[in-house]
């Protein structure tokens, strides 16, 4: 199951490789959907032994792991999702006409249906946040798919997009407090412990615990009040909203429900919340789509009405909405998406999905009416499709017995209705009443084709993935003891049996009544619907909106503040955080501080040097500060990072000390470079802006050295009160060096405790250090690139002064043995002073010598293997492989080292060995990234 879960993230690299453009491969998507679906299908008949557990430990000691918990509601959802997705991929394939177009909506959808995949089967609540951020993330790309576009459509992408975002995203804050919270009661965060934990109902956190996860639930279902920016998304293509609206992305929220119901619910606060919220919505929705003359707004309605239901299923107590929710989660899926995919097909056929400007269609597209009129009567209700069943178990749920209240009743029926009249006017308006007389298409198509006449016929092949889901509303009803009663037995704990028709007549009449009522008020639609503008009633869109504009005033206000000088930035910055340390440690005085400082030299000899490396060090950065000469300014603080160097050095710590040294080269020869690549217009605007800042009065100065001091006494301050405030060592209190000491060799078969610590202690911490790292790089790449900087010369002389016949030669001698103590960096790192980080940067700093002396064209031309991206993009691959791929391979954890045993020449081989080779290709190919982008030639601009 675990395999099954991962694969679609497999397939979206795969698809945004080159082999992803070929119509072909998009075929293979719906194949490989409906391979999943196939392989979700069969594991069907081992439910019978319980839910399919299977656990990978990611990082145990942060409770997360990544496991599957597969029962019955969790493959109801995986096969609704895989099924659906496999339709819907095959339509993707038929329906853009664009080759890029369709490969990038191939690739998100591939990942959207993973992180779905990933929120039904997952068995740890810390992955199951993951895989629901992920559903939020890229159903924000999807949502917003033709934002790139100008005009009202992409305006419409962008603030659909955004609004789902934003709403969602704040569900997803509650969501993620409200399961630590839960973690925290139940004592661990795996589902099968947390189902299984006795007592959550009385727990202290418990109503928390229950606000926290049902706000969450109600804004990714769209449930009242945050309903607005579900038909908001409606600007998505139509396959993104057939599968957003069907079997993803909102039904995370009422899977969410589902599956925590047997801990959480049967309370007086989960009943009440959630059957009046479900309510509401349920009736709000059918009667806002009432009025809808868009034909995806009000599908998108009906959703929203039909989610509402499920919720206030989930609600009732004793779990007697249960299998009337799970009837209608499956029947929802079926006809939903056909429906939205079906909306595609006459868009693309007609360039308009207004119904005041469709009509009979009927004649031309008789496979589309046969689809449509199979899945509308299904959302109305009619026997004996799978809508039926869904309307008549919710019916039947919400009977009153005994006759307690009728007020779920009431709001059953009246959205029962109001979603007949909907469903009806979807069959009505495209295909069975006249076209209204002159036609002229309006041109809304999904794509970036809107308008254009094109399609006089639609492409049989569109109408074909709707057409299954549409058999399918026909013929499960009828294979009930194969489908629906072996996941919904798994799901309640007990074996359950579904009926066409109910067992009791009174949710039998009250459903054809409902139909029939529905029937009689579709003709004076018009009419009676304007009874639901109510305009005087804050929606939730314009709450929405009022939010964002406060938000967009407070942002004014404080932009209002900026004034652009760095300086006074810094004051505030700084200053702000010298006076909380101050207040932090004001229980204590600094003369009271500064007692418990040994101020007796324990190493007279390695002290004295330490004080004379001290005083350089200040003498070099004050000596920065007061000379006008860029170049000497940086000369001294690579000089000031020296003398740091040499103090970590001597006491001892030769990993810091290497790090220290090497980064501050690295920093100079950036900083000079970049000097050097200055033009002299900027050398002369450089050195005009210098001598405003030393034109400063001596009351600025005063002012400067003033503030400078309180935040370096603030840092002092912190920095002795942390080295004193220590705990005393002892047995019981030993320090955690002590046990970095004593578990490096015996755990990671290295002597280099640094080494240690930077690869597996803390190693999940160097994969994220080493990805902001290449961010940074290509962060640079794009601001010394961005459009306005200047033009790249592809042809120009060789721009360096330095490339004599003796830099050359010592060039030549210089840069194999630099590649050479990288490399034995690299390899001896676990034994010694140096690791994959100190490789990285020494390599990176021969090229950069490379480009010093030689200049880029010559560089480029000597090393043609010079590609920093590439060694990019490797680094990161073998380092998230290594990490990943022994917990595939054999189960070990999260980067837990794998030994391969000693090597001739002193070598231990690992997997350690792997994450630091890693480390250099990623800090390797950013240095050189940076460097080339920096010595990049800049071609002059065209005069005229």
């Amino acid at each position: 199951m675990l395999l099954l879960t991962a694969l679609p993230f497999a397939a979206a690299l795969i698809l945004l490789s080159p082999l992803g453009r070929p119509k072909a491969t998009r075929y293979a998507l719906a194949g490989f959907s409906a391979a999943l679906f196939l392989g979700y299908a069969s594991a069907i008949p081992s439910l019978e032994s319980g839910p399919l557990i299977e656990t990978l430990q990611w990082l145990p000691s942060l409770g997360m792991t990544l496991t599957t918990y597969v029962d019955g509601l969790a493959l109801l959802f995986a096969l609704l999702v895989t099924g659906v997705g496999a339709v819907v991929a095959f339509y993707t394939a038929n329906y853009f006409d664009d080759d890029a177009d369709a490969q990038r909506f191939s690739v998100l959808f591939a990942v959207f249906m993973g992180s779905m995949l990933m929120v039904v089967t997952s068995g740890n609540l810390l992955m199951t946040f993951v895989g629901w951020e992920g559903t939020s993330i890229f159903s924000f790309l999807l949502i917003g798919f033709d934002g790139g576009q100008s005009g009202r459509k992409g305006d419409e992408a962008r603030a659909g997009a955004l609004r789902a975002f934003i709403v969602t995203g704040a569900g997803g804050l509650a969501l993620i407090v409200g399961v630590v919270l839960l973690g925290t009661a139940a004592g661990s965060y795996e589902l099968a412990d947390v189902l299984a934990a006795p007592g959550l109902r009385s727990h202290g956190l418990y109503g928390a615990v229950v606000g926290l996860i049902a706000l969450a639930a109600f804004t990714k279902s769209a449930q009242f009040p945050f309903h607005f920016w579900l038909p908001g998304a409606m600007s998505a293509p139509s396959p993104a909203s057939a599968y957003l609206h069907a079997a993803t992305m909102v039904k995370a929220g009422v899977f969410l429900l589902l599956r925590l119901q047997p801990a959480l619910g049967d309370t007086t606060l989960w009943t009440t919340l959630l059957t009046v919220v479900g309510l509401i919505t349920f009736v709000l929705g059918a009667a806002i789509a009432t009025r809808q003359r868009d034909m995806k707004g009000l599908l998108a309605y009906t959703t929203v009405s039909a989610l509402g239901s499920l919720v206030a299923l989930i609600g009732l107590p004793e779990s007697l909405g249960i299998k009337a929710a799970l009837v209608g989660v499956a029947a929802h899926g079926a006809y939903k998406a056909a429906l939205f995919l079906m909306t595609g097909v006459i868009e693309h056929a007609t360039g308009s999905r207004d119904l005041d400007e469709l009509g009979g269609l009927r004649r031309s597209m008789p496979g589309a009416l046969a689809v449509v009129a199979i899945s509308s009567l299904s959302m109305a209700g009619l026997p004996p499709l799978l809508g039926f069943m869904a309307k008549d178990s919710l019916i039947e749920a919400s009977f009153p017995e005994p006759l307690a209240s009728i007020f779920p009743l009431a709001a059953v029926m009246a959205g029962s209705i109001l979603m007949v009249v909907s469903a009806l006017t979807v069959l009505r308006d495209p295909f069975l009443k006249e076209p209204p007389a002159p036609h002229s298409p309006a041109g809304g198509h999904d794509d970036k084709h809107a308008g254009d006449v094109h399609h006089p016929h639609t492409n049989r092949l569109l109408t074909l993935g709707p057409a299954v889901l549409a058999a399918a509303t026909v013929l499960i009803p009828f294979t009930l003891p194969q489908t629906l009663d072996p996941l919904l037995s798994s799901a309640l704990g007990k074996v359950t049996h579904l009926h066409l028709f109910p067992d009791h007549p009174e949710p039998l009449i009250l459903s054809l009544l409902a139909l029939g009522i529905g029937i009689a008020l579709l003709p004076s639609r018009a009419a009676w619907s304007r009874w639901f503008a109510i305009s005087w009633i804050p929606s939730g869109s314009r709450v929405y909106s009022g939010i964002t504009r406060s938000v967009d005033l407070i942002g004014d206000a404080a932009v209002s503040l900026q004034t652009g000088r760095v300086r006074q930035y810094l004051y505030t910055i700084w200053g702000a955080l010298a006076v909380l340390v101050i207040l932090m440690v004001g229980s204590q005085s600094g003369l009271t501080i500064l007692q418990g400082v040994p101020l007796k030299l324990t190493r007279p000899g390695t002290d004295a040097v330490k004080i004379a490396l001290l005083a350089l060090s200040t003498t070099a950065t004050i000596y920065s500060i007061i000379t006008r000469r860029h170049l000497l300014a940086a000369l001294a603080l690579g000089v000031s990072g020296y003398a740091l160097g040499g103090i970590f050095l001597l006491e001892p710590a030769p990993d810091v000390a290497l790090v220290q040294i090497l980064v501050e080269t690295l920093g100079t020869v950036l900083i000079i470079l970049m000097i050097t690549r200055l033009d002299a217009t900027n050398s002369r605007m450089r050195l005009d802006v210098m001598r405003d800042l030393w034109s400063t009065s001596a009351i600025g100065k005063a002012r400067d050295v003033i503030i400078a001091a309180i935040i370096g006494g603030a840092v002092a301050l912190v920095a002795v009160t942390a080295v004193i405030s220590r705990p005393e060592r002892s047995e019981l209190n030993p320090p955690i060096a002590e046990w970095h000491l004593l578990h490096t060799y015996p755990e990671i078969k290295i002597t280099d405790a640094v080494g240690a610590i930077v690869t597996d202690f803390r190693g999940t911490d160097t994969v994220f250090e080493i990805t902001v790292l290449a961010m940074a790089g290509l962060g640079v790449l794009t601001l010394l690139t961005q459009p306005g900087t200047g033009t790249r010369a592809k042809h120009v002389r060789n721009e360096s002064r330095l490339d004599t016949p003796l830099t050359s030669f010592a060039l030549r001698l210089v840069f194999p043995f630099a590649l050479l103590v990288a490399l034995s960096q690299l390899l001896y790192g676990g034994s010694g002073p140096g690791d994959g980080f100190t490789a990285g940067v020494i390599a990176g700093l021969s090229v950069s010598l490379s480009y010093i002396v030689r200049g880029f064209q010559r560089t480029r031309a000597a090393y043609p293997w010079l590609k920093p991206r590439r060694f990019i993009v490797a680094g990161l691959a073998l380092a998230l492989g290594n990490a990943v791929g022994w917990m595939l391979i054999n189960g070990a954890p999260f980067l837990r080292v794998q030994d391969f045993g000693d090597a001739p020449a002193g070598l231990h081989f690992s997997s350690t060995l792997l994450f630091e080779t890693a480390i250099m290709l990623a800090v390797f190919g950013t240095i050189t990234l940076i460097m080339d982008t920096i010595a990049h030639p800049v071609a002059e601009e065209e005069e005229g």
